[in-house]
């Protein structure tokens, strides 16, 4: 098995935004926690604010990201938005390796 999930939005609010993202993309996956999730996000929302909102939906994956000038999915692009890809699979394997904080 191995799914590809991808969650957007475009609200205003930081904390809300990862909550929707998330949100999303846990439905695409029938509710199965990722192995990992990548996000991407306009510098707008790269705070705290929006990881404590994905962290709310989905506590325990890897998630790595960047913040960019704008955001590409299948349905077109967009700016000032929140961008997560979430996968989840069987054959596929992940480890969590930091430099920096851990949020």
């Amino acid at each position: 098995m191995f799914k590809v999930a991808v969650g957007l939005s475009k609200k205003k609010d930081p904390f809300l935004a990862g909550q929707e993202a998330a949100r999303k993309c846990l439905a695409e996956l029938d509710e199965q926690e990722p192995d990992i999730c990548l996000l991407f996000s306009s510098a707008m929302f790269a705070n705290l604010k929006m990881i404590a909102g994905i962290r709310s939906i989905i506590p325990h994956s890897p998630l790595f990201g960047v913040s960019d000038a704008g955001e590409i999915t299948s349905e077109g692009s967009y700016q000032r938005s929140v961008v997560m890809a979430a996968i989840k699979s069987d054959s596929l394997s992940f480890f969590r390796w930091t430099l920096g904080k851990h949020y």
